[in-house]
Formats: structure tokens, C-alpha cells, sequence
């Protein structure tokens, strides 16, 4: 079978463009051009339509990118089997892991992986996490460390470690009427959703959860401004312009405000869950089981919020 053949039918299919796909398989645009027309003639079907910007695929294109996919898969899952059996010592592995994580995560996993496995170089794609998933699925990483709130198209998370979120406010912002256990900073959060949020864009995983809370009351946030940091959103509750919700990690990575104060949303601790994620059905080699164990071992036993907890406002 020619592997060869189905990478660059995908990779025409990935841009929607001939020039741009040569560009990244290193062969001229015209020679790419002739194998794909040679693939069409041989097999007797027209797989894109040359009429529109970006090319599309014709129907017979959808199932042949599709069984090509998986076919791919196979053939990579068999070579990552047989690099076990070696004991894979060398190579090269991409991880995704979203910037904010980065600084807390990379340091720990990469000392901790190349105690095990010197000889493998360990990259890292710093992306948010919808890109990060596109990634995985294209297959330029070989997984990624995120949140990740539900199944999709491709994907499959092994769930590492349930991170709880928290609602950062200046000091004396909320009074008594919006708690629920005021001696342990646990807000009565149906008292906050008429109150001003900062809160991160509608792309971000976080945002998706918290607009999820507002439907549970009927009714969306009040937002006084967006934006795509986390970090971004602690600062700019600690200076009165909104409440914001924010996970653990930020916590610990963000210098404190002395006129912050951060509350639990609830008795048990408001949580979503980081995992592991990579394209559905794939074989882990050991590797990757590697990288996942550390990852579990890294939150297990240095939560990020640990040294935070007893800190945290009590009004």
C-alpha cells in the first residue's frame, strides 16, 4: 500500500489548497497536482472539486479521506507496537499544553521523563485548547494535557486530575447575603448572577463551563468585559471591575493581590476535570503512559492550590 499516496490526498484536503499542501510535503505544487490526478484516474473518481475556494471533497473524496485516516492509524498504532518491543530509547515526542499550565507543568514532567528516557527529545506546543485539539486530531501532537469538559469528533481523554474553580473577588466586594458558610469563604452563588463578571472569551473551556452554571439559573452572565488569560481575569477582579472565576492553577501561578480575596462556589468545591487526550482508538506506546503516570503523580501529590487553601479569604 502506498502511504505515501493517502498522506498527500489529506494533506490536500487539510488546507483545501494544492500550493499550501506542497509547501509542507517539500514537493512542488505542479508535481503534487499530478499525483493527486493520477490517484484519480486510477481509482476512477474525482476526489475534490476543482470550483471552489478552498477545494472541497466530492462525496467519493469524504469516504476515501476517511478510510485514509484510518488506514494512517493502523499503520502508526503498528509502528508504535513494534518501537515498544525495542524498548524505544530514542526519538521525538510533541506534547500540547495550554500557556498557562506550561510554567507549572513542563519543568516537573520534563525532569521527571528524561530520568526514564534520555535519549527522547520532548517538544511542546503552547496553544490554547481548541487549537490543541485540532492538533491532536491532524496528528501535529501526539497528545495533549487540558480540560476537558466532553467527548468530540476524534478524541479521547483519560481523565488526570479534577481541578477546582474558584470566584476571586477585591475584599469587600460580596457581603453576608451571598454566602452560604461565610467561615469557610463558601458563596451562595444564586446571589451573584445578576453581579458584574469578567470572565474569559467564549472559545475558552472555562467560559463554556460557567456559562453551563448560568443556564442552571436560567440566565447568562453579566459581562463587563472578556478576555483570554486567566491571569488577566484575577487581576481584573482584584481591582473591583467584576467577580471572576478562575481555576487552582491560576492561584498558584499568579502573584497574589493583597486586596484579593477567593472563595469556594461550593460546599464540595466546584471542579472540572484535566486529561490526558489523544485521537481516539490509538495505541499509547509506553512513552505516552510514561508522560500520563507523571502528569498523575505531579497533581497527586503537588496540587497547585495546596499551600493556597488556608489562605484563602475568610470573611
Amino acid at each position: 500500500m502506498d502511504f505515501r499516496e493517502l498522506r498527500y490526498v489529506l494533506k490536500v484536503a487539510e488546507h483545501g489548497n494544492v500550493t499550501q499542501a506542497a509547501k509542507e510535503l517539500f514537493i512542488t505544487q505542479p508535481a503534487l497536482s499530478h499525483y493527486i490526478s493520477k490517484v484519480e484516474a486510477r481509482m476512477g473518481v474525482q476526489l475534490f472539486n476543482r470550483n471552489t475556494t478552498p477545494l472541497s471533497l466530492t462525496l467519493a473524496g469524504e469516504k476515501y479521506v476517511k478510510a485514509a485516516r484510518k488506514i494512517l492509524a493502523i499503520e502508526a498504532n503498528l509502528q508504535e507496537e513494534l518501537e515498544d518491543i525495542t524498548v524505544l530509547k530514542k526519538g521525538r515526542i510533541v506534547m500540547g499544553i495550554p500557556p498557562a499550565r506550561a510554567s507549572y507543568v513542563l519543568p516537573y514532567l520534563i525532569r521527571r521523563f528524561h530520568q526514564s528516557y534520555p535519549g527522547v527529545e520532548l517538544l511542546t506546543m503552547e496553544k490554547n485548547s481548541g487549537i490543541l485539539k485540532q492538533a491532536v486530531r491532524q496528528g501535529k501532537a501526539d497528545f495533549a494535557f487540558l480540560p476537558w469538559l466532553s467527548d468530540e469528533d476524534g478524541l479521547e481523554g483519560e481523565v488526570l486530575y479534577l481541578e477546582e474553580l474558584f470566584l476571586v473577588a477585591r475584599q469587600g466586594v460580596l457581603t453576608e447575603e451571598n454566602f452560604k458558610d461565610q467561615q469557610r469563604s463558601i458563596v451562595n452563588f444564586e446571589t451573584l448572577i445578576e453581579e458584574p463578571f469578567v470572565l474569559l472569551r467564549s472559545n475558552r473551556g472555562i467560559r463554556w463551563m460557567v456559562d453551563g452554571i448560568f443556564r442552571q439559573y436560567g440566565t447568562s452572565p453579566h459581562v463587563v468585559m472578556e478576555t483570554s488569560s486567566n491571569e488577566s481575569a484575577y487581576r481584573l477582579a482584584a481591582a473591583g471591575l467584576g467577580l471572576a472565576i478562575v481555576p487552582g492553577m491560576t492561584l498558584y501561578t499568579t502573584r497574589r493581590e493583597p486586596q484579593v480575596a477567593v472563595y469556594h462556589l461550593s460546599e464540595k468545591g466546584m471542579r472540572w476535570p484535566l486529561a490526558f487526550v489523544h485521537r481516539k482508538g490509538e495505541y499509547l506506546n509506553v512513552l505516552k503512559l510514561e508522560l500520563s503516570d507523571i502528569l498523575q503523580e505531579l497533581f497527586e501529590r503537588h496540587p497547585p492550590i495546596k499551600d493556597l487553601i488556608d489562605g484563602v479569604e475568610r470573611r
